[in-house]
């Protein structure tokens, strides 16, 4: 069974688990990497701006991602979900509303009004 990581961060994120080396002063060797999608609120091709991405993992991959802290941290700070099926179009925006955007964001007009901004669109 997969797990489906919904990501509300700008940009795609990958992580890393490494092997350390064998004595200590030896570098760690990057062992295996994951890479989640991002794109949150950035246009797309079909000039289109999505709530958030879903990346599709493993378990085992999952189990992977839950010892890496960077990916732990992304969880709690609600930048990342992870669900047990995929979200659907209707619910895509109520789960993009559950998480926090990335400082990286673009900025949007509606962005701009919340912060008492004018727009010269």
């Amino acid at each position: 069974m997969a797990k489906f990581i919904y990501s509300k961060l700008a940009n795609a994120q990958a992580y890393h688990t490494f092997q350390k080396g064998g004595d200590k002063n030896a570098l760690s060797r990057k062992e295996k990497t994951v890479i989640i999608a991002g794109g949150a609120g950035l246009m797309n091709k079909r000039n289109m701006t999505p709530h958030g991405v879903c990346t599709e993992v493993s378990d085992e991959t999952f189990k992977v991602l839950e010892t890496v802290p960077s990916f732990v941290k992304h969880l709690e700070g609600k930048f990342l979900s992870v669900h047990d099926k995929e979200v659907t179009a209707k619910n895509e925006e109520k789960e993009a509303a559950n998480l926090n955007e990335d400082k990286s964001a673009p900025l949007t007009p509606a962005k701009l009004k919340a912060e008492g901004k004018k727009t010269a669109v």
